[in-house]
């Protein structure tokens, strides 16, 4: 009888444990996988710049490129599974993506001259984020 309740107080313990942990890596999982999507788009974006010197937001020309994301012409993230595209002035292009967790990812690049990323969790416009060299 003791050996059973040795065994149910370590098993409690181990639990105690795992589940905090695998919890944690489940949101990790989450927000690399927007990461994921906002690094293949701009992969996209770059062989369309590399054909047009210019980058693109308009969705139909992505999904032609590459149709497994959906593509959404807007600067502000605003629900999971798309991923957002907005072409500002002096071919800045902005990519973001809403993770399950709640929070936007956002990369950046001024026409070839250098690539930043952002993250947060208030979901604001792309263009109004603090950019740095990580997210």
């Amino acid at each position: 009888m003791i050996e059973l309740m040795v065994i149910l107080v370590v098993v409690g313990i181990l639990l105690a444990i795992g589940i905090p942990a695998l919890l944690g890596s489940r949101e990790r999982s989450q927000d690399r996988s927007a990461q994921s999507a906002v690094s293949n788009v701009f992969s996209i974006e770059k062989v369309i710049y590399s054909g047009h010197a210019a980058y693109t937001d308009d969705p139909a020309a992505l999904k032609a490129e590459e149709p497994t994301f959906n593509y959404v012409a807007v600067d502000t993230p605003a629900a999971v599974g798309p991923v957002y595209v907005y072409l500002a002035a002096g071919n800045v292009i902005y990519i973001s993506a809403m993770s399950v967790t709640g929070t936007c990812f956002y990369l950046r690049d001024a026409g070839g001259a250098g690539t930043d990323f952002a993250k947060s969790t208030a979901c604001t416009g792309a263009a109004t984020q603090t950019y740095g060299p990580v997210w």
